[in-house]
């Protein structure tokens, strides 16, 4: 049995010169890939760290509101207590003049009856 480069040198040479073009040809499109691929990789990367860097100011705004919040709740809570403090002294003050006006009634009575 021969082998093909005995058979036809030429032939097995022009083989071999076409395996090896598109072996080339091959690496050339394989490493034009590996770039995109780097080059997306690196969009991606840039991508997610502008993404952290919003999420980081949205957690650090949402912390201050928070704060904000909470100051605000305790100012609610003050005013309230300070209105039913002012309520209570509006009703102690409602029944002494309550209590005035029936001491001014019976006096007044009693000057009308002399």
């Amino acid at each position: 049995m021969a082998s093909v480069a005995t058979v036809d040198p030429v032939g097995a040479l022009r083989t071999i010169a076409e395996c090896l073009s598109s072996l080339y040809h091959l690496q050339v499109y394989q490493s034009q890939a590996t770039a995109q691929l780097v080059d997306q990789a690196q969009a991606l990367h840039m991508t997610i760290q502008l993404r952290d860097d919003q999420l980081r100011e949205a957690s650090d705004e949402l912390e201050s509101r928070g704060a904000q919040i909470a100051q605000l709740e305790g100012q609610v809570q003050e005013l309230q207590d300070t209105v039913v403090d002012r309520n209570e002294t509006v009703q102690f003050l409602e029944e002494q003049l309550f209590d005035l006006q029936l001491e001014v009634d019976e006096v007044q009575g009693q000057l009308q009856r002399q």
